[in-house]
């Protein structure tokens, strides 16, 4: 399985332009999100995600700021999958870590996952 191979075939979600900036519609925060390099990879991620490991939409979330998970942490999640407990309640499962194609994926990286894993609970995390 190549998985660059299969991230470079997911398309990816409408663009707009909004403001003279190009945007895409985010169907997962349904808003128009600014086109980075790092939103393409976020957005195809998440995509993969979805389609080709099979998490449920509803069990992704993009962009999440780790004081929803403990008041007064920094930073935020690129995209963490949730799991229910419950009926009314969810779990964070996995964090996933995104960056720009360019950007080296170096210790820091990890261990900026890894807190947010450690502040989630999540029992994985990705880079």
């Amino acid at each position: 399985m190549n998985i660059s191979k299969q991230l470079d075939e997911i398309k990816l979600p409408p663009q707009y332009r909004r403001n003279g900036t190009d945007c895409f519609l985010d169907p997962y925060r349904k808003r128009l999100i600014e086109i980075t390099p790092e939103e393409i990879v976020r957005q195809k991620v998440a995509t993969y995600f979805e389609k080709v490991m099979n998490v449920p939409f509803d069990m992704l979330a993009i962009e999440v700021p780790m004081s929803h998970y403990l008041e007064g942490t920094k930073g935020r999640a690129d995209i963490i999958v949730h799991a229910p407990v419950d009926e009314k309640m969810m779990r964070a499962v996995a964090i996933i870590e995104c960056k720009n194609t360019e950007i080296p994926l170096t210790d820091s990286v990890l261990k900026q996952a890894m807190r947010y894993a450690d502040v989630t609970l999540a029992n994985y995390f990705f880079v």
